[in-house]
Order: structure tokens, then sequence, then C-alpha cells
């Protein structure tokens, strides 16, 4: 696993999952435009910009990284790990203390509030975090078997 480049199983199963991405985020436009068209806005521009960009982005780092086709070529992306895992803590820290502040809303004047944005960003950073973990366990029970 320490090539510097994908072999064409892992390059097939990149394309598959970006075409699966792009569908979804397609469909996330459509239905993003008829709930503009027939409601009105649902959320403010750039948090918009956020749901509709995390939503594929979570799907296509997780199966990715859980079809072992994942961005980097490393046997032990710890640095990835922490990094996602403290952007995590962090995002979290902020949900959690907007929460205890009784701040916390979902949705806001029939809009999605701006608080939002933390916790997708948890969401992302813990699954993508997990998944790497999970993944990085996967690969060492693999290489001690082998050996």
């Amino acid at each position: 696993m320490k090539l510097t480049r994908y072999d064409e199983f892992q390059l097939s199963i990149r394309h598959r999952i970006a075409f699966q991405t792009m569908i979804i985020t397609f469909i996330m436009i459509m239905i993003s435009g008829y709930v503009k068209t027939f409601y009105g806005t649902w959320a403010n521009p750039m948090l918009e910009m956020l749901v509709l960009i995390m939503i594929p982005a979570m799907y296509f780092s997780t199966l990715s990284i859980a079809k072992n086709a994942y961005l980097q070529q490393k046997d032990q992306p710890a640095l990835i790990i922490i990094l996602m895992g403290l952007a995590a803590v962090l995002s979290g820290a902020a949900v959690t203390s907007n929460i205890l502040n009784g701040m916390f809303t979902l949705i806001e004047n029939g809009q999605l509030s701006n608080q939002i944005g933390s916790l997708l960003l948890m969401i992302y950073s813990g699954g993508t975090a997990i998944a790497l973990l999970i993944r990085r366990t996967k690969n060492r029970r693999m290489m001690e078997k082998e050996e």
C-alpha cells in the first residue's frame, strides 16, 4: 500500500463514487430549486451552499474511505485523523455551548439557522475521522494476517 499512485481498481471505484456524488449533487440542487420556487428561501445563500456541498462531500469521503480508495496514499493517515477529530471536537464544543445557553435553533423565521453550519462541520469531520480510524484498523489487521 506504499505506492505513489492508485491502481486501476482504486481508480474505477473512485470514478464510480464520484459519478454517484455528482448525481446526488444534481438531485440536491434540483430539490433546492423546487423548494425556493414553491416555498421561498430555505436558508441564506452561504448556508445553502454549505448544505449543498457538505452532504455530497460526506458521501464521497465516507464511501471512498470505506472502499479503500481514499485520497491519501498513506498507510497511517494519523495527521488527517487528528485534524478531523480536532475539527469535530471544536465544532461540537460550539454546538454544545449554544445548546447549553439555549441559543441553538435549527429553524429560525422559516429558514435554517446559521448555527447549522457548526453541526454540519461536526458531523462531517467526526464521520470522516471515524471512517479513517476504522479503515486504519482494518488495514493493520490485514497486514498482520499477511505476515
